[in-house]
């Protein structure tokens, strides 16, 4: 869940000389095969999407640049430990995380996604879905969902209490509603037409009524075979 503030902040331009998202990757051939590989499956991303979720803005409240998009690559075990957000243990093997929110009462904040060295290539879309979910009321140009998770709006919570119980299990987007979204989000942007359906219990009326969600909101990328 991303904190949000009262009202929605100012955006401004991005400073000089920096690229979204930003990154940080442990010292390791590991890490950076692993942001080789997210790069190419964020590059999938439409433009027009990156640029409204990943540009920073000021916030009213605090004094500095908000960073919305920012990537962290590294083992479980290091990510585990040095995350200052993720204190607690997480269950190894680990895939990613994804948490946002202003730090009040200090100059920066960021809303972050983790991702191992062990997950799967993809995880950087996915991460970057909970963060559409979590911040598209907020960020992208003349939504009106606003300060909410746009999977807990009433379309999408009435497609899911209709196909949720025919999901299979099997899938990571069975899990709840969250992992629910960022797993359709990632299979349109993967182009992953089987496993979309199996997201809408495989009951392809529900399946199209789930893709006209995104479509009537994001500029997705077709989803080939559907």
């Amino acid at each position: 869940m991303i904190e949000q503030p009262p009202t929605v902040p100012a955006r401004v331009p991005a400073p000089p000389g920096l690229t979204y998202p930003l990154r940080w990757r442990e010292n390791s051939a590991a890490a950076l095969a692993k942001v080789v590989a997210s790069d190419i499956h964020y590059a999938k991303i439409p433009a027009a999407i990156r640029e409204a979720f990943a540009v920073p803005f000021v916030s009213p409240y605090l004094p500095a640049y908000r960073f919305a998009w920012a990537a962290h690559v590294g083992s479980s075990e290091q990510l585990s430990r040095d995350w200052a957000k993720n204190r607690d243990a997480l269950p190894l093997p680990w895939g990613g995380k994804y948490q946002g929110g202003f730090e009040w009462g200090t100059n920066r904040t960021a809303t972050t996604a983790v991702t191992s060295t062990t997950s799967r290539d993809e995880t950087l879309v996915h991460e970057f879905g909970h963060h559409i979910d979590a911040t598209y009321g907020t960020l992208w140009p003349g939504a009106t969902e606003g300060i909410q998770e746009l999977s807990n709006t009433a379309p999408f919570l009435a497609i899911r209490a209709q196909v949720g119980a025919n999901i299979p299990k099997v899938l990571y987007g069975s899990t709840n509603r969250l992992e629910w979204f960022a797993e359709l989000w990632t299979t349109q942007i993967m182009n992953d037409s089987v496993t979309f359906l199996g997201l809408g219990g495989n009951d392809r009326t529900a399946a199209v009524a789930i893709r006209k969600l995104f479509t009537d909101r994001l500029p997705m990328p077709p989803l080939l075979n559907f």
